[in-house]
């Protein structure tokens, strides 16, 4: 009895520090970021299914375009995590086992008023694409992380030329009170070269 209760009290440690490190994990540069980052997933349109929270269970990324007659028809991408329903609060799916939970994306933890359930990315012409989507594996985290890469057109510069490119990162966080998942924006870097197609910054973080 006694080696049963340390084996369970071992793996309560082990969990919880594997939250820890999920909640605090942040980044100090994008060299930091490229040493701690063991994968990374290309967002296809339609919809696709990965495990976002790291439960075992596949989740679900829906992308679709609007076009325009110009190049300026963007993607919408929205996220969504596949739990068992577990309060009244979850609604649950047909079936009544399991309820769909929308990705909340906030720019800041505690900014009440302006939160977003769909993040847009512009593929401009294809060629000089403007922002750019990916999900990311941080090495002895459980989970993943959103990264999104784009380039900030400046009124001295058009759509073709290289521009000032960034890379943001948001973090995934359960609240617990409110039953709800959101991926909230820890880290803002500027890359060391302007580009003229957002995803070659990625090559900074060692993506391909």
């Amino acid at each position: 009895m006694r080696f049963h209760c340390i084996i369970l009290t071992a793996i309560i440690i082990i969990l919880w520090c594997d939250i820890a490190i999920s909640e605090d994990m942040e980044f100090s540069s994008i060299t930091d970021t490229k040493s701690k980052i063991e994968s990374s997933y290309k967002i296809t349109k339609g919809i696709f299914n990965i495990d976002i929270n790291g439960d075992g269970t596949q989740d679900i990324v829906i992308t679709g375009h609007r076009s325009n007659i110009s190049a300026h028809g963007f993607n919408v991408h929205s996220f969504y995590i596949v739990t068992p329903v577990e309060t009244p609060m979850m609604q649950p799916l047909p079936g009544g086992t399991e309820s769909l939970n929308i990705i909340e994306i906030k720019e800041q933890e505690k900014d009440f008023k302006n939160s977003i359930f769909a993040i847009y990315t512009s593929p401009f012409d294809g060629e000089h694409i403007v922002s750019d989507l990916r999900l990311i594996k941080i090495k002895a985290v459980k989970g993943l992380f959103l990264l999104k890469t784009y380039r900030k057109i400046s009124i001295s510069n058009s759509y073709v030329d290289p521009s000032d490119t960034f890379l943001d990162i948001y973090k995934l966080k359960y609240d617990e009170l409110e039953c709800r998942y959101l991926f909230i924006k820890i880290n803002s870097f500027k890359t060391k070269t302007k580009y003229k197609n957002a995803p070659e910054a990625l090559n900074e973080l060692g993506i391909k």
